[in-house]
């Protein structure tokens, strides 16, 4: 029996966990074949009740502007959230083909880096969440958990929350989080990868 190739393989793992949602497993082909099959996914066995997490490595991405340079990785736990646990990270990587921008940033302290990632990923949050409720899930099922959390990373939350009605389109996102960024000193290159990626 031929051995099944390593994009497959990922494939295969998304749509496992992804069940009998067909919304959430055409989200997971749509978005393995716009990332050119790169798409990594790993379901570790231990640390369950840590958060799911996706990374994305874009430095030779942005020298080829070939969508097949992006390097991408999935983390998802094996617990009750599983399913809802992918959809909700999916969607973080589903703004990029929607035409939202990612951000590089640069910092020389970890909570400065901290902080710009809580930003970005809470910005993320607003328009991602009504496409997951129009996948059937509830509301109390888009966020796992998390916390506790300290008075700064409160006030953020309720500055983005603040923003929220420029969040919904690209254009108006990009100028909203990189105003953010920039108020709070964050440096920081707004990077439009739907828009750089080299045709195939």
């Amino acid at each position: 029996m031929p051995e099944v190739p390593f994009e497959e393989q990922n494939l295969s793992s998304l749509l496992e966990i992804a069940g009998h949602s067909f919304k959430a497993r055409l989200l997971a082909c749509s978005l393995w074949e716009f990332f050119d099959r790169k798409l990594v996914c790993r379901r570790p066995s231990v640390d369950i009740d840590h958060p799911n997490s996706f990374h994305i490595e874009i430095e030779k991405f942005l020298r080829s502007k070939n969508v097949g340079d992006l390097q991408l990785h999935l983390v998802i736990r094996r617990n009750r959230r599983q399913e809802t646990g992918l959809v909700h990270e999916l969607l973080h990587l589903n703004l990029i083909p929607l035409g939202f921008p990612t951000f590089r940033i640069w910092a020389d302290d970890d909570e400065t880096w901290n902080l710009a990632g809580g930003i970005i990923n809470n910005a993320e949050h607003v328009p991602m969440l009504r496409t997951f409720i129009s996948f059937g899930y509830p509301e109390s099922e888009f966020l796992g958990p998390s916390g506790p959390y300290s008075v700064r990373e409160l006030d953020t939350f309720d500055d983005i929350a603040g923003l929220s009605s420029r969040l919904i389109e690209p254009a108006s996102y990009a100028l909203a989080v990189g105003s953010y960024l920039a108020k709070r000193s964050i440096r920081h290159e707004i990077v439009w990868i739907a828009k750089t990626v080299a045709p195939r």
